[in-house]
């Protein structure tokens, strides 16, 4: 992450209150909204009662109604102690410090402390060739797992339990639906978003951006009517509710494309489109999960990471079998879950919805991986997803995997099943596939050349 201050705008300290003294639960607003949030949090687990949470607060309808709503609930006791955080991306000038302004003005009508930084998101592209929306979420997330963590310091609270909540919508999910269907993906692509990544939560995944509008305007006209400090409302420069990013109207880019033209067009034929379409995402995930969980059990069976195929391949199938656990990474093919650059959860049942697949120690195979003759035997939708979660927790979580990809590691085995003598490709640019009777490796391409250099000179 770059450009995060050393303190943030408002600070956090061991002593300092969560909440303004005297401060009592309202419940004047407590509306359909708040109540499906409610429900959210508690039937996927999203956060324990007194554990950290952090907001993700752009300004925009969607995370202002996120603040209020946790807001309300730190004060009837329902969620721990909060903090936000504003990532200014610096890409559209004066309304960009407008956002930052409002949602330090939120932030201190609220009683939340506040992170703030800004990041050359432009330079960064320009540095590093990635995409502008990828760069920039990466930079979001990396930020905000900073401030989790320097948050769950000064407050005392468990970094395992301490949460990061954005303020993604049943809209978003139905976008992104609709997004993967026109561009394809795979296995866990239609899920759409999980209610939970690791410390990343979506408490109002189940609300929509409609709802969520109708609740800042109520809880407006409430203190317009009863000014009280006990429910604050704030407005910008402009006196508008929340701030807005025109860039979102523009149909050139490819979210605002299928929010603007294509969602329309769904709700026209079938005015119930969101609720059906929303059932049928969570039918998926739970299957999702399922396949998830089975993959996993696959790589512990069948896959030894390179470091320890190097020391003895199948005489290391003990520890690989072991289930040594860490960060599950998104699977589907391309895009098939969203990055999140997240820190994994705490081993432990998972919710519906959340991601419980069997962890894997990413660490463990950043060197590459090897997979044993037996993987030839697992059902080929598994070695899929067991393909495709070795080479995420290889590259990054952020790294697209190509579907091309995830098929040629499953060619090493041949249309029998057993590893292909001599067989060997290029994948992702710089990884290389080979195959010989101890199993299918997969290893940077330079590793490779190496070892194969090595080999020759025997």
């Amino acid at each position: 992450m770059s450009d995060m201050p050393a303190t943030p705008a408002a600070s956090i300290a061991p002593d300092a209150p969560s909440a303004p003294a005297g401060r009592a639960a309202h419940s004047a607003h407590a509306t359909p909204v708040i109540d499906r949030m409610r429900r959210t949090l508690a039937e996927h687990q999203l956060a324990a009662p007194d554990a950290a949470v952090l907001l993700m607060v752009s300004g925009g309808s969607d995370s202002t109604a996120l603040a209020y709503l946790a807001a309300e609930l730190r004060d009837a006791g329902e969620l721990g102690p909060l903090a936000m955080l504003h990532v200014n991306h610096q890409l559209r000038g004066a309304d960009a410090d407008g956002d930052a302004q409002f949602v330090a003005t939120l932030a201190e009508a609220l009683g939340i402390p506040l992170f703030a930084c800004e990041v050359d998101v432009a330079g960064e592209v320009q540095r590093t060739g990635g995409n502008v929306e990828a760069v920039a979420r990466s930079e979001r997330y990396l930020a905000a797992n900073e401030a989790l963590r320097s948050m769950a310091f000064h407050e005392g609270c468990p970094l395992s339990e301490a949460r990061i909540f954005t303020a993604h919508t049943v809209d978003d999910r139905i976008e992104s639906f609709y997004m993967r269907s026109i561009v394809g993906t795979g296995p866990g692509g239609f899920r759409s978003m999980l209610y939970r990544n690791g410390p990343v939560a979506r408490p109002l995944l189940d609300a929509t951006r409609d709802e969520l509008r109708t609740y800042i305007k109520a809880r407006a006209a409430a203190a317009d009517a009863a000014p009280t400090p006990d429910a604050p409302c704030v407005r910008d420069s402009q006196g508008a509710l929340w701030r807005e990013d025109a860039t979102n109207a523009h149909t050139d880019r490819f979210r605002a494309y299928v929010r603007h033209e294509v969602v329309p067009q769904a709700k026209a034929w079938n005015p119930r489109m969101p609720e059906n379409l929303v059932r049928t995402m969570n039918l998926i995930a739970e299957e999702d999960d399922m396949l998830d969980t089975m993959a996993g059990q696959a790589i512990a069976a069948h896959a030894v990471p390179v470091g320890q195929a190097v020391q003895g391949a199948e005489g290391s199938a003990a520890r690989g079998a072991s289930g040594e656990g860490a960060a599950e990474g998104p699977s589907g093919y391309a895009n098939g879950r969203e990055g999140a650059a997240a820190e994994a959860p705490a081993a432990g049942p998972a919710a519906p919805g959340a991601a419980s697949a069997t962890p894997l120690d990413d660490a463990a195979y950043t060197e590459g991986f090897l997979l044993k003759p037996s993987f030839g035997t697992v059902p080929k939708p598994l070695q899929r997803r067991a393909a495709h979660r070795l080479l995420k927790a290889m590259l990054g979580a952020d790294e697209r995997i190509d579907a091309a990809s995830v098929e040629a590691v499953l060619a090493g085995f041949g249309a029998t099943g057993a590893p292909v003598g001599g067989y060997v490709a290029n994948i992702q640019g710089n990884l290389a596939v080979s195959a010989n009777k101890k199993g299918v490796r997969v290893e940077p391409m330079a590793a490779f050349r190496a070892r194969r250099k090595r080999t020759e000179t025997r």
